[in-house]
């Protein structure tokens, strides 16, 4: 979990294992209420994928962007920075 400054609001990113994706929701504290799920990433589009850890200090334009780790299990282990960039405006 971090603090987005763009959305003013923490953000927390996670695998959601029932949608098999990895989402992010937001909200006004870090121990909730927290928004809907956003998708960020589906494992129709990246087979067993995991992960979503996020870390402050890879954060463009206030939060508008921002990175998170994903692993992916098939067909060989892999870890990458997957690139965000929300599609809303304050």
């Amino acid at each position: 979990m971090i603090y987005n400054e763009y959305l003013g609001n923490f953000i927390i990113t996670y695998l959601n294992e029932r949608k098999a994706a990895i989402v992010m929701r937001e909200g006004v504290t870090p121990w909730g209420e927290f928004s809907q799920e956003t998708v960020l990433a589906k494992s129709s589009d990246y087979p067993a994928l995991y992960g979503a850890y996020m870390l402050p200090k890879y954060v463009e334009n206030k939060g508008q962007s921002f990175y998170f780790a994903m692993s992916q299990f098939f067909p060989v282990y892999n870890i990458m920075w997957m690139r965000t960039t929300l599609p809303w405006t304050e």
